[in-house]
């Protein structure tokens, strides 16, 4: 009895998670509706096909009770209808997991189930059941491009041919022109646009985690390739260095020459630290700080570069190192350590990389010009 009700509970404990992870996989979320980069994804794509193939399901299932006589074999219809059905709760089980191949070929099923609905249709019913063809053909030019886009096309104009051949439609050379153009035409406006809409998300993206002036990586944005890069760090146990970089007298540059030639100076001094590997990365923290983290690098291989690089600097800069995990093991941890060595750098003199040892203690507010 005992182990009975224990089985119940865990069985009550199962369906509501059963329930939400299928209520998330139907919903759609504000980031996924608005403009997005990740409408690409596969589970964005799963669950658009599951529901296109749920509704198709559903629509071709009801559309027999309108007036007038539209089923010629409804044995064909219940098997489009009921592989629709079954391909949306299959897409929706697989969701994210379903691999990329069976997601671009789901059009052309698509495109098989129409061609049985029509062919299971009377002659006066073709026209109406083809607009479904649309939701083949633009769903395979939004998520897939033009040139899968127009693979797919040619499907459905190849299966659309043979539905006329076989029955008795109206002006069916007619009807197969505007079908072809108006998908044609539709789906490679479909696919511009999507094209320009990813490219014009790519350049905001761009712009919101670069720094305008510099063009290195903003605060935000290094923060995160931070974040990113200590969990590499931690999985692979190789070392990660960070470097706080810092233009020594700069306020006196801008009182003396102006805000132009401080702005000259930021850019060459990022442009310096620019140089290195590209999985380097240079971030401005603000004012006349620079950050630079160093993938799989020592402490004594970036003081070694900070070395490399300082002669070329006008003006001179100091240069704080901390490492993991030897001077710290999170993000706070190492920005305050190389923030106590730039400390150390700029009043031993500046013009130098000092690497961060224990004994140092943080004696000011500001390390600033």
């Amino acid at each position: 009895m005992v182990q009975l009700r224990s089985a119940l509970v865990r069985s009550n404990r199962h369906v509501p998670i059963v329930e939400r992870r299928w209520r998330q996989r139907l919903h759609w979320t504000r980031d996924e509706v608005v403009a997005t980069l990740e409408s690409t994804n596969r589970a964005v794509v799963a669950r658009s096909f599951a529901y296109l193939f749920g509704l198709g399901a559903i629509l071709v299932s009801v559309a027999p009770a309108f007036p007038g006589v539209q089923v010629r074999h409804p044995s064909l219809i219940a098997v489009a209808a009921g592989l629709a059905a079954l391909t949306s709760i299959a897409v929706l089980t697989t969701y994210d997991q379903t691999p990329d191949v069976v997601l671009r070929c789901l059009p052309g099923l698509g495109t098989a189930l129409v061609t049985l609905v029509l062919l299971g249709s009377e002659d006066s019913a073709i026209a109406p059941y083809a607009l479904l063809y649309f939701w083949v053909a633009l769903s395979a030019f939004y998520f897939f491009g033009r040139t899968l886009g127009l693979v797919h096309l040619l499907g459905v104009i190849a299966c659309f041919a043979v539905v006329l051949a076989v029955s008795d439609v109206d002006q069916s050379p007619m009807l197969m022109l505007m079908m072809a153009g108006t998908l044609g035409v539709t789906g490679v406006m479909l696919a511009l646009l999507r094209s320009r809409a990813d490219t014009l998300i790519l350049s905001l993206d761009a712009a919101a985690r670069t720094d305008a002036l510099t063009g290195v990586l903003n605060r935000r944005a290094f923060d995160d390739r931070f974040d990113e890069e200590l969990a590499r760090a931690s999985r692979t146990k190789r070392p990660l260095t960070l470097l706080l970089i810092d233009i020594d007298g700069f306020k006196s540059i801008n009182d003396r020459f102006g805000h132009q030639a401080g702005d000259r100076v930021l850019q060459q001094v990022a442009n310096a630290f620019s140089q290195g590997r590209t999985i380097d990365k240079v971030g401005r923290l603000g004012g006349d700080e620079f950050a630079l983290l160093l993938p799989e690098t020592s402490a004594s291989g970036a003081t070694e570069l900070a070395d490399r690089l300082k002669p070329s600097m006008e003006p001179a800069v100091s240069v704080g190192i901390a490492s993991w995990p030897d001077h710290g093991t999170t993000a706070a941890e190492l920005h305050e350590a190389a923030d106590c060595a730039l400390y150390a750098a700029k009043h031993g003199g500046g013009d130098r990389a000092v690497v961060y040892e224990l004994s140092m203690r943080r004696g000011a507010a500001s390390v600033g010009g």
